[in-house]
């Protein structure tokens, strides 16, 4: 019936409070103290093992129970969005802050002067630089690196992620204190809307956390390309930066011999080559000297395999957007998405099957007039509907049966896609550049059209 924090606290002890709620039966019931604020991880744990004893009695709910607490739910959501995200102060104060942590410098060095004093009044002065935010920019490249989605990144790309999160977590941060402020202040004014304002900003931090959820969801790929480069990847970075102080300028890798080996085997899945007898060296800023032969190798799984995968990436959380809005445009709606970002494609689009053994076109994006039927088997799309199955070409012109539409194309992807296990169309993508498309465009491409 009711569910409160904070009640019984012993005198002179703010930061203590109690979970309690009452009962299907009348009574009330509490947890043990939980004690706020605190970064002692032994306090932090015992709270963790209140928290898990402390469960709610739960009864099933009939069907007009159910649509009355939902829409008691969904009056309190309004009443804090109404109240709190609407007032124009709070607006005003978040675009600030916004505006405060979207600048270009936030994380640009500085120095400052700073005066230390003796005794008799002596002292010196002295410059010191400040990097803002380190802490938080460190904790932030910690967790990408852990992440499946940025294996391979370059340093560049890697960086701008880093700076990204960081500003997004300080803005996000910003939000909750403001919102936090302003529903206090609001609490004060009209004490009567506790519970609708306190209710009311956990539903609304729910439906932000289910948001960004989806988005995650969304942007997961596994395929085999990516196994292989996460584990090179992986080993590299022990390889060029786990060095230990004795051993700065030696030769010899910070690999074992057997994960060494493992390495060599996962670059020649990835068709990477590299010469154990180049006897030229690069010294890397850590001190660490290796072959130049194995620093190629390393620029290769770090920039060029999956590059694309940011990209791809933001384009999926777009299109899943599009799509649930689009209704029967949404093969327009991609084709349109993906040729605004691939801008160097000469054609992006859909061929839809009609018969058991026929695929007619459908919305395209491009600038000749596409093949308006393509017969099962025929063609790379005809192969691929027949096959059910991606196909990657990678000079047109040695594929055979190839129907050429433009003569400028040179190269080709094409990706099936299924609705409840049937085929239903396929995606249909040319280049003017051989070699353009790999594991990479077709693993994303073939998440991408799922979403439809």
């Amino acid at each position: 019936q009711s569910f409160g924090y904070g009640a019984g606290g012993p005198v002179g002890f703010t930061n203590k409070g109690k979970l309690s709620y009452t009962g299907l039966d009348g009574n009330l019931i509490e947890s043990d103290y939980l004690i706020l604020d605190t970064d002692d991880e032994e306090v932090i744990k015992r709270n963790n093992e209140i928290l898990k004893d402390f469960v709610l009695e739960k009864r099933k709910l009939s069907a007009e129970e159910e649509k009355e607490y939902k829409t008691k739910q969904e009056g309190k959501l309004t009443i804090f969005e109404n109240t709190v995200l609407k007032n124009p102060e709070v607006i005003e104060e978040i675009n600030k802050k916004e505006e405060e942590y979207n600048n270009p410098d936030l994380f640009t060095p500085y120095q400052v002067t700073k005066e230390v004093y003796g005794r008799a009044n002596t002292g010196y002065t002295f410059e010191e630089t400040v990097k803002p935010y380190e802490a938080e920019l460190i904790e932030a490249r910690r967790n990408l690196l852990k992440s499946e989605n940025t294996k391979g990144w370059n340093e560049e790309k890697l960086n701008d992620q880093v700076e990204k999160t960081v500003r997004d977590q300080l803005k996000y941060q910003s939000r909750l204190d403001i919102n936090y402020k302003a529903t206090q202040k609001a609490i004060e004014q009209n004490p009567s809307l506790q519970d609708e304002l306190y209710v009311g900003s956990l539903l609304s931090e729910q439906k932000e956390l289910k948001k960004l959820k989806k988005v995650q969801e969304l942007i997961e790929v596994n395929a085999p390309i990516f196994e292989n480069v996460y584990n090179a990847y992986s080993k590299f970075l022990v390889l060029l930066n786990d060095v230990q102080h004795s051993d700065i300028r030696s030769t010899r890798p910070s690999l074992t011999p057997t994960q060494l080996k493992e390495l060599q085997d996962e670059l020649d899945l990835l068709n990477i080559n590299v010469d154990p007898n180049d006897p030229n060296t690069v010294t890397l800023n850590n001190g660490k000297v290796i072959s130049q032969s194995l620093f190629d190798a390393w620029n290769i799984v770090n920039s060029n395999l999956i590059g694309g995968a940011a990209t791809y990436s933001h384009l999926m959380e777009e299109m899943n957007e599009a799509s649930e809005d689009a209704g029967s445009s949404k093969m327009a709606l991609m084709a349109a998405i993906l040729h605004s970002e691939f801008k160097h494609w000469l054609f992006c689009g859909f061929y839809v099957k009609t018969k058991p053994d026929l695929l007619e076109i459908g919305p395209y994006q491009g600038h000749v007039l596409a093949c308006s039927h393509i017969k099962f088997g025929k063609g790379v799309c005809g192969n691929v509907a027949k096959e059910e199955k991606t196909i990657i070409v990678d000079n047109v012109l040695e594929f055979p049966g190839y129907i050429s539409c433009d003569p400028k194309t040179r190269s080709e992807i094409v990706v099936p896609i299924f609705h409840n296990g049937q085929l239903i169309a396929v995606l249909d993508i040319d280049s003017p550049n051989l070699s353009d498309f790999d594991e990479t465009d077709g693993a994303f491409l073939e998440k991408a059209v799922s979403i439809m």
